[in-house]
């Protein structure tokens, strides 16, 4: 942000960049000239303390920002403060104006060919578009010194971070950076203790394990220090890479251990691995023990043709599974027999259309003919042969799972592909008291699960923290997207939080990285400001972005990416298409093709909410987002809901 009376630069979004006047009222020039006295002062201060400059030097510019910063409260009070805005009473034309968006959404959701859906509405979704519609507006924070510039100024959170403020007092009191350092240069570790901690911090200077390195801060040569983590790293097979004992022995061990027994025929240096892996295999899950039915996609379509070919004794049965639908087909000799129509079918269903449904997951239910129905009235579901096939369908699941494994060879190739595909896997215990963490404040102590989350995070592409409220959470989200960042994971870690959380997280995150480069888009509360805040992520450098769920939700896709998207699913279902066996699976791809191409024609044209984006500048970033959790409940939402008690309320009617 530039001093006020200044000029700006604007477009930052792409195209033309041109200066701008930016002014602001008398009253807040003078108090923003403050602030920004203190912006750079915390900043210079911050440097220091990183960079090892002279202690008399930082204290000296500690000094001068409690002068500055006493001078500032004496005269306007503390930087966050804040009053709240209390909305009125939801009149009848905001619920009429809040309902017709609700509904004009779900019709533009549910409708074909680009066309809203024109039917009736399920009385249940009218029900919760009342709800939401006489939902009471949540009161908002409302800071009136900071509005037209300051928040909007990138280096925001530096200054909102001098203080530790108390919402329910408006109390505040001075950061530790007024009194002591909270942030000092990084130690370079020149000798380990052990060969563990040698490990340890290998994996935190690079993400790997370097046995050079290892050797160093053991004092020890490169081949001794292979020799002494024997045991605690396992080559890995594939890249000859070493790789904890943590992270090899757990995951897809079966595959694994496939992949060792191959290497080690060839190299008897991956007979370790081979032992090792043998160790933690998973105990084999035996025929007895796995349940099945019919359309289970682990057991393959031949295996169910030759169940209908067994039982049904349907001479050539055609069986073909496509992009999940089932088709079963009995041809030939057999296809009317009494296995069909009687013992394992009805009259109206034969046992192959029972079982294609059963594999679909279809519900069983037959209607009496349209012409009964108009001469003699009544329900048009018929009951007795509906529960009639009902019950052969469930002749069928029942004597399907006994014939699985009657045939021994069957059954030993059936229960190895069972246990290969979801009885392989092993937890991996993650250990994160190796992690440096660079930067955090020193007035910080991660707890042990705290780091252990870490190790988490920058392990896995996706990670839930189902940890209670004040376990510190919001602490183990910055420390994971600063060590994202470190070790080149991810270019932008983005943090999402709710808007009314924006201010309190920005500040947080300055106080556990005094020394990181945050963005904060409190003031992105428009459309010019969203412009401008997304720009601002794609011209600078930034450790962390704490981005309002209003701002990120409005960030679009643009129709050129798409128009990719749907090509490609496309070219995808062509290229099954010509590979299918059988005419029933070329017409069950054929329609998934025309619903392509129809999403293809209705999709909008329009660019997205948020211009000069696109998500063109979020290549490579990661997001983090912070839910809420309902005090009475305790269960996690991504939108709180109103805890009131319901009231009469007048409905609006919706005309069909």
């Amino acid at each position: 942000m530039t001093t006020p009376h200044s000029p700006c630069l604007h477009g930052l979004g792409g195209g033309s960049q041109r200066w701008a006047e930016h002014t602001a009222g008398r009253g807040k020039t003078a108090e923003w000239r403050q602030l920004l006295a203190l912006r750079d002062l915390s900043t210079t201060l911050i440097r220091a303390q990183r960079d090892g400059v002279a202690v008399a030097d930082r204290d000296q510019l500690r000094g001068e920002l409690n002068r500055v910063y006493d001078a500032y409260v004496a005269k306007h009070g503390p930087v966050n403060r804040f009053t709240w805005t209390n909305p009125g009473e939801v009149t009848a034309a905001k619920h009429d104006e809040r309902f017709g968006k609700l509904e004009a959404a779900w019709r533009n959701k549910h409708g074909e060919d680009g066309a809203p859906y024109t039917g009736p509405v399920p009385s249940e979704v009218e029900e919760g578009w009342e709800e939401k519609a006489w939902a009471p507006t949540a009161r908002s924070k409302r800071v009136s010194h900071l509005y037209g510039g300051m928040l909007e100024d990138p280096g925001y959170a530096v200054v909102a971070a001098l203080e530790i403020f108390d919402d329910e007092t408006m109390t505040a009191r001075k950061a530790p950076i007024f009194a002591t350092d909270v942030l000092g240069p990084r130690e370079v570790r020149e000798a380990a203790d052990s060969v563990e901690e040698a490990i340890g911090i290998s994996l935190d200077e690079t993400r790997t394990v370097d046995a050079a390195r290892v050797g160093q801060l053991l004092g020890v040569g490169e081949p001794q220090a292979r020799e002494a983590m024997v045991g605690l790293v396992y080559p890995d097979p594939e890249g000859g890479e070493l790789i904890p004992a943590a992270a090899y022995l757990s995951g897809n061990v079966r595959r694994k251990l496939a992949a060792a027994q191959s290497a080690a025929e060839a190299d008897p240096q991956f007979a370790g691995n081979v032992t090792a892996l043998e160790r933690v295999q998973p105990r084999t899950v035996e025929a007895p023990e796995i349940h099945v039915r019919p359309g289970v996609p682990w057991i393959s379509a031949a295996d169910h043709a030759d169940f209908v070919r067994d039982v049904f004794e349907v001479a050539r049965p055609t069986v073909d599974c496509t992009l999940g639908q089932w088709t079963i087909k009995a041809r030939g000799q057999g296809a009317d027999n009494t296995l069909m129509t009687d013992t394992y079918g009805t009259r109206y269903r034969t046992a192959a259309e029972l079982m294609e449904s059963i594999c679909n997951s279809k519900t069983i239910h037959i209607t009496r003919p349209k012409e009964d129905v108009e001469r003699t009235g009544g329900d048009p579901t018929d009951l007795p042969v509906t529960f009639e096939a009902q019950e052969k369908a469930r002749k069928i699941s029942d004597r399907f799972a006994e014939w699985l494994w009657e045939n021994p060879e069957r059954t030993a190739r059936l229960v190895g592909e069972y246990n290969a595909r979801f009885n392989a896997l092993r937890s991996r215990v993650y250990d994160g008291s190796h992690l440096a963490l660079p930067g955090l404040g020193t007035q910080f102590i991660p707890h042990p699960y705290q780091r252990n989350a870490v190790a988490r995070i920058i392990s896995e592409p996706t990670v839930l923290l189902d940890h209670v409220v004040g376990a510190g959470k919001t602490g183990t989200m910055f420390m994971a997207a600063m060590e994202l960042k470190r070790l080149g994971l991810a270019r932008q870690p983005w943090i999402v939080v709710p808007n009314h959380l924006i201010e309190q997280v920005g500040r947080e995150a300055k106080q556990w990285y005094p020394g990181a480069n945050v963005l904060v888009g409190s003031g992105a509360t428009t459309k010019d400001a969203r412009r401008l805040f997304v720009a601002q992520t794609a011209t600078s450098d930034w450790d962390m972005v704490i981005v309002p769920k209003s701002v990120f939700t409005a960030i679009g896709v643009s129709p050129e990416r798409k128009a990719a998207h749907h090509e490609a699913v496309r070219a995808e279902l062509v290229k099954v298409k010509d590979e299918a066996g059988n005419r029933d699976s070329v017409k069950v791809i054929e329609a998934a093709i025309q619903k392509q191409d129809t999403r293809l024609r209705s999709s909008p044209r329009r660019r997205p909410r948020t211009p000069g984006c696109g998500g063109r500048t979020l290549r490579r970033t990661i997001s983090i987002s912070m839910k809420r959790t309902c005090t009475r409940t305790g269960s996690v939402r991504r939108r709180c809901g109103s805890w009131r008690a319901a009231t009469a309320r007048p409905r609006r009617r919706i005309w069909r």
